[in-house]
């Protein structure tokens, strides 16, 4: 069935200084096609899907972890190309909630054995939430990825619980360049809308969430 995309808001801090410079081996800014032969060397040419300047392998591993789907996502400016966003989602039916918050609970404690854990929030559908930063940097101002868990619908109208790991965005370019900009989202996607309130500050950060059905 075909996959829907759909866009909604995690509230986190923003990113100016790169927390994590890669992911899987390979570098935040490096062009659509270094990642795109990086990718394959390691998967296999068969296994990377290009949709619209995005990269995607399906049932991807990374480390002992088995994800459904890894994104790759870039900014463009001219010519150029730089890649700034990861995700890696794994998802479960909503009558597997337990095996669901094993495998977050399994994932965030190998990543609080190279990370900071930075915070934990429980969201909106009760689920529990972890941000990580690199030892000896603020986990506030530059973390390292974010690991959430989420109950949605797919485009086949099936709903599963998504546990997705997220790395960036880091921006090479001017943020408003995205096509995807905060005003168009408020604009496109406000029911999709999710928030996370800090004590200090509110911040909207854009993320995305490919259902798989």
């Amino acid at each position: 069935m075909k996959k829907l995309l759909f866009l909604f808001y995690l509230v986190c801090l923003p990113i100016t200084i790169l927390a994590q410079d890669s992911v899987l081996g390979i570098n935040f800014g490096n062009s659509y096609n270094s990642v795109k032969a990086s990718l394959e060397n390691r998967y296999g040419t068969l296994n990377v899907m290009e949709d619209k300047g995005t990269l995607r392998v399906f049932e991807i591993s990374v480390g002992d972890y088995t994800f459904n789907m890894g994104e790759f996502d870039f900014q463009y400016s001219g010519s150029n190309s730089y890649f700034y966003y990861a995700e890696f989602q794994k998802n479960f039916s909503v009558n597997a909630s337990q095996q669901a918050k094993d495998f977050r609970e399994n994932l965030q404690l190998t990543l609080s054995k190279k990370y900071r854990t930075g915070y934990i929030w429980i969201n909106e559908q009760g689920y529990k939430c972890y941000n990580f930063a690199e030892p000896g940097t603020d986990p506030k101002e530059n973390p390292a990825c974010t690991l959430i868990v989420q109950k949605s619908k797919s485009k086949g109208g099936a709903t599963y619980i998504y546990v997705t790991l997220y790395y960036g965005p880091h921006y090479y370019i001017n943020e408003a360049s995205d096509i995807f900009n905060n005003e168009n989202i408020f604009a496109f996607c406000d029911t999709f809308l999710f928030f996370h309130r800090k004590p200090w500050r509110l911040y909207l950060h854009r993320t995305k969430c490919l259902c798989l059905s």
